[in-house]
């Protein structure tokens, strides 16, 4: 059985890397597809599961308005305006070719599903072997959860795929000594926060990062790879949040790439919400201004952490818990594989 593994998987090698990854995408769009026709009763309309999603319906005005480059739906005038712009901005723009779809956002979803499950593979086929890849990226693409995020005009997709490819170009550079891959990378990852905030302090994991690829490839010049592949992405980051933070900070007085961060950080570590309901997002409303907004939040998260930090500790390791239960691939298929590989 073992020898029969083992030639199985020798075979798999031998195959071009290119022939594996065109097989992922297929059955990445194949399954969204089948996802799309089985539940479009219920997950079409800018619903997930039969549960309205507010936010897609604001994502989807913005975007049209954005291709007419007239800012005439309401939701300008709210808090939304200083919210990540990317997805709307990328939305807007495809808009302005197709006109306003719901189908036409779901099919650049499948395609960045198809895309994220490929990366998935070339990322874990450059760290480990093209088996192993090949469960990754088969597991991104046979996910029930990320093909359904596909189905709304959300945001999710889209930052998905932009964080693969932080970590492809990362991965790129490290291996390679291509300084341009590192700081790719980095503008990869500061536009996948203008689209999703929520992996930017994934930038100060880049060394550990780096330790995985150079411990394959242990070299006298190593910390000084690590040392130059870190400033260059961090240099990509900036550069890509930098212009949107300072147009915050012009606009509404802010420092922050989304302003909704602030009520999400308050309600997490507040124990009477400990996690996001509109209940909290009213408590903002009573301020005419977004920095009014944002800095009432602030103060009073702030005031959250001061008497209870407890409940915040506990409450932010559970909601890291929940991120690495969600992050895609699923991580069982891969710790499966990853003990099939040791035990080879």
């Amino acid at each position: 059985m073992g020898s029969r593994v083992g030639r199985a998987l020798a075979r798999l090698e031998a195959i071009h890397p290119a022939w594996i990854g065109l097989a992922i995408g297929l059955v990445a769009v194949a399954f969204r597809i089948a996802v799309g026709v089985g539940h479009a009763g219920d997950t079409f309309g800018h619903v997930i599961k039969g549960v309205p999603v507010s936010d897609a319906r604001r994502w989807a005005v913005m975007a049209e308005d954005f291709a007419r480059g007239q800012r005439w739906d309401p939701t300008w005038d709210m808090w939304w305006d200083g919210v990540r712009p990317l997805y709307w901005m990328f939305l807007g723009s495809l808009f302005a070719l197709t006109g306003p779809s719901v189908v036409a956002a779901w099919a650049a979803n499948v395609a960045f599903g198809a895309i994220a499950a490929v990366l998935m593979f070339e990322i874990v086929r450059r760290l480990a072997n093209a088996w192993l890849g090949a469960i990754a990226g088969l597991a991104l693409a046979l996910d029930f959860e990320n093909a359904r995020y596909a189905l709304s005009v959300t945001t999710e997709p889209l930052g998905n795929v932009l964080a693969l490819v932080a970590l492809y170009f990362l991965v790129l550079g490290t291996s390679a000594r291509r300084s341009a891959a590192s700081f790719a990378g980095g503008i990869a990852l500061g536009l996948c926060n203008l689209a999703r905030p929520l992996s930017l302090a994934a930038a100060a994991t880049v060394p550990f990062a780096m330790a995985l690829v150079l411990r394959r490839k242990p070299d006298a010049t190593a910390w000084r790879r690590v040392i130059g592949v870190t400033a260059w992405f961090i240099a990509g980051v900036t550069a890509a949040i930098a212009p949107w933070m300072l147009r915050q900070r012009v606009v509404h007085e802010v420092w922050t790439i989304s302003v909704n961060s602030a009520e999400m950080a308050y309600a997490a570590a507040t124990r009477r919400y400990g996690r996001w309901t509109p209940e909290v997002g009213a408590l903002g409303d009573r301020f005419p201004t977004i920095r009014e907004r944002v800095e009432f939040y602030d103060r009073e998260a702030m005031r959250s952490l001061a008497r209870d930090p407890g409940f915040a500790v506990a409450r932010t390791a559970r909601d890291l818990l929940r991120v690495a239960d969600r992050t895609k691939p699923p991580r069982w298929p891969l710790v499966a594989a990853c003990a099939v590989w040791l035990a080879l």
